[in-house]
C-alpha cells in the first residue's frame, strides 16, 4: 500500500505545516510506504526507509504563464495526475488541501481556520485561494484530522462538519526543548548575541496583531518599576501591527523592550531556559507550540484562555483573558515574585509537556488512514 502526500512544505527550512508532516513521518507508529511530492528539486528536510521523494514539475510553460497562481495548477493538475501515474492507493494532505476531482481515499489535516477567524494574517491572494478550495477538500475528504478540539469546533462552526468525519491529531514539540543547565560562559554568548537582560520574559512567535503582544507591553508599563522584567520577543514582522508599534517605540520602553528578532534553532532552547516565564497572550490559535516548548523546557508559562491555548497547558500554565491588562500584571507578578509558585508550574509543565508526543499523533494518523482504506 502506498500512501501519496504533498510534501512542499518540507522543502527548505519547514514551518509549522511542515515540523508537523516530518514528525508524522518520523515516527516509528507511522507505518506506510509514502511517496511525497514536490514541485522543485530543493532539498527537503526529511529522509527515511520508507518515504520516497518525487519531484512533479508542471509544463514550463504553464508555470511561466500562471505566475502566482501556479500552486492552484500544481495542486489540482500535476499533482493529480502525479497521483494516478504512480498507482497511489491514498492520498495524504498535511496542508489543508487535497486535489480538486481527485478520487483517491482521502485524509486532510487542517491546522487552524485562521483565515476565516483572522483574515488579516493573510495575504488577499491566499485568502481567495483558502475559501476557494478548502471547502471542497473539506467536503470531499474522507477524513479531516485537526490539531486541537478548538479547530474541531470551529470546522464544525464554520463548515458544519460533523463530529465522526473529524479527529483530533495534535503535533508535539522537539526533543531538543528540555531542562538544562547553561554554563555563565554560554549564558554571557547568548546575552551579547541576543541583547538579553539578566532576567525576563519571554514571548516567541510572528509578531502581527492576533498575537496580541500589546496587552503584554500594558501589563508591564501597569506594574511598579521594582516588579517589572524586561520582555524579549523572539519573531518577525509577518502582517502589520501599528498600535503595537507605537508602544514598542515609545521612550519609556527603551529599557523594558529587548527584540532579538530570529533565533536559529541551536539557540532557542537556550533563551526558554533563561527565561524566568514564557507569555503568549495570543487571541487565537490552532494549537500553540510556543507554550509547549515552554513547558517542555521547564520554564513558567502565562498564556491566554481563548481558542486552543487551555488545551495545551491545562492546569500548567496561568491562563487568563488576552484582553485583560490588569490580570496579565497580575499573572506576570504571581509568577515572577512567588518562588514556590513558579517552581510548581515548572513540574506541572514538564509532566503536561510528556502527554504530547509524535508517536501518539503518528498512531492517530495511522488509525485514521487505515479506517479510511477498509471503508473504501
Amino acid at each position: 500500500m502506498t500512501l501519496g502526500l504533498d510534501a512542499r512544505s518540507l522543502v527548505g527550512n519547514p514551518s509549522g505545516v511542515g515540523n508537523y508532516l516530518r514528525g508524522v513521518l518520523a515516527s516509528d507508529a507511522f507505518t506506510y510506504e509514502t511517496r511525497g511530492y514536490t514541485a522543485t528539486a530543493g532539498e527537503i528536510a526529511f529522509d527515511g526507509p520508507r518515504f520516497t521523494r518525487t519531484v512533479a514539475q508542471p509544463f514550463v510553460l504553464a508555470e511561466r504563464a500562471l505566475g502566482p497562481a501556479q500552486p492552484i495548477w500544481w495542486l489540482n493538475l500535476t499533482l493529480r495526475r502525479a497521483l494516478r501515474h504512480d498507482n497511489v492507493d491514498c492520498y495524504f494532505g498535511p496542508n489543508f488541501l487535497k486535489p480538486a476531482r481527485c478520487s483517491l481515499p482521502s485524509v486532510i489535516v487542517v491546522h487552524d481556520l485562521v483565515h476565516r477567524v483572522h483574515p488579516e494574517v493573510h495575504t488577499p491572494l491566499y485568502r481567495w485561494y483558502l475559501r476557494a478550495f478548502l471547502p471542497n477538500s473539506i467536503r470531499t475528504a474522507d477524513h479531516i484530522l485537526v490539531v486541537s478540539e478548538s479547530t474541531k469546533q470551529d470546522l464544525h462552526r464554520l463548515y458544519d462538519v460533523a463530529d465522526d468525519r473529524v479527529t483530533v491529531a495534535p503535533p508535539a514539540a522537539d526533543d531538543r526543548f528540555t531542562p538544562r543547565s547553561l554554563s555563565e560562559n554560554e549564558r554571557q554568548r547568548l546575552r551579547e548575541a541576543y541583547d538579553l537582560p539578566e532576567e525576563f520574559l519571554l514571548y516567541v512567535g510572528n509578531i502581527e496583531p492576533r498575537k496580541n503582544l500589546s496587552t503584554v507591553v500594558d501589563a508591564l508599563r501597569k506594574l511598579p518599576e521594582t516588579d517589572r522584567l524586561p520582555l524579549v520577543i523572539v519573531g518577525q514582522h509577518h502582517v502589520p501591527a501599528p498600535e503595537l508599534e507605537r508602544r514598542l517605540n515609545a521612550d519609556w520602553a527603551d529599557s523594558l523592550i529587548h527584540r532579538a528578532g530570529y533565533v536559529p534553532d541551536s539557540d532557542l532552547p537556550k533563551l526558554y531556559n533563561m527565561a524566568t516565564a514564557f507569555v503568549y497572550p495570543s487571541v487565537y490559535e490552532g494549537f500553540g507550540i510556543p507554550p509547549l516548548e515552554a513547558m517542555q523546557s521547564g520554564t513558567p508559562v502565562i498564556t491566554s484562555n481563548r481558542s486552543s491555548l487551555p488545551e495545551v497547558v491545562g492546569d500548567a500554565g496561568v491562563t487568563v483573558d488576552p484582553t485583560d491588562v490588569s490580570a496579565f500584571a497580575t499573572a506576570i507578578t504571581d509568577v515572577c515574585t512567588d518562588d514556590a509558585f513558579a517552581t510548581e508550574l515548572r513540574t506541572r509543565g514538564l509532566n503536561r509537556a510528556q502527554r504530547f508526543t509524535w508517536e501518539s499523533t503518528g498512531r492517530t494518523v495511522q488509525r485514521t488512514i487505515d479506517a479510511v482504506l477498509e471503508e473504501a
